[in-house]
């Protein structure tokens, strides 16, 4: 009976054990299509991975982030402008509502603006760091600006939400507000704020 049993569990283990190997490999299959996927993206529209030992390769990067966060902050338009607080006045059920309460909704994470080039960023960072070859002083020089240009961002970001509370930030009472943004595994921002009303004398 004992044996019995015995037989029955090594069984058990073993077909776990098989279980969770193709399991591993399951996992292992797919985090590589997803990276091959990611590479013939990258590949058709013109942005390959940066070798981590080029500087030049990284300098074209780090300039490109910087222009495309500069080109989005010129040709971003505050959706307070579109606001209609008439826009659900009317008999047609096709129109769009466009109060500040819908816009909000829609525009509320304004981080969502800056997370492709600072994901972008850290990648590379991280690819420098697993690299493995010996770090030059020009490469571990444009490693510091990446780094700055994150720490850069997260400053505008914080500028651009702090220069309209009123916009940016929820409500949290009839004097304070706060703001909170979070990206899984790469950002999580809180910030909060005195609200721009008259305050009594003491």
């Amino acid at each position: 009976m004992e044996q019995k049993e015995y037989n029955q569990r090594r069984m058990l283990l073993v077909e776990s054990v098989k279980l969770f190997r193709r399991l591993e490999k399951a996992a292992y299959d797919h985090g590589r299509q997803l990276a091959d996927r990611k590479e013939w993206t990258d590949f058709l529209s013109c942005r390959t991975a940066p070798s981590p030992a080029s500087p030049p390769e990284l300098r074209e990067c780090l300039f490109r982030w910087v222009y495309q966060q500069e080109a989005q902050e010129k040709s971003s338009v505050s959706w307070t402008l579109a606001a209609d607080e008439r826009s659900p006045l009317t008999q047609d059920p096709s129109r769009k509502r466009n109060t500040r309460k819908d816009l909000r909704e829609t525009f509320r994470n304004i981080g969502e603006a800056y997370l492709p080039t600072v994901c972008e960023a850290l990648a590379v960072l991280e690819s420098i760091q697993d690299s493995g070859d010996p770090m030059s002083g020009e490469v571990a020089m444009v490693r510091d600006e990446i780094r700055k240009f994150i720490s850069d961002s997260l400053d505008r970001m914080t500028f651009r939400i702090g220069s309209n509370i009123t916009r940016d930030m929820e409500t949290l009472d009839p004097v304070m507000s706060d703001f909170q943004f979070q990206a899984d595994n790469v950002l999580a921002m809180y910030l909060w704020s005195f609200r721009p009303v008259p305050l009594a004398p003491d």
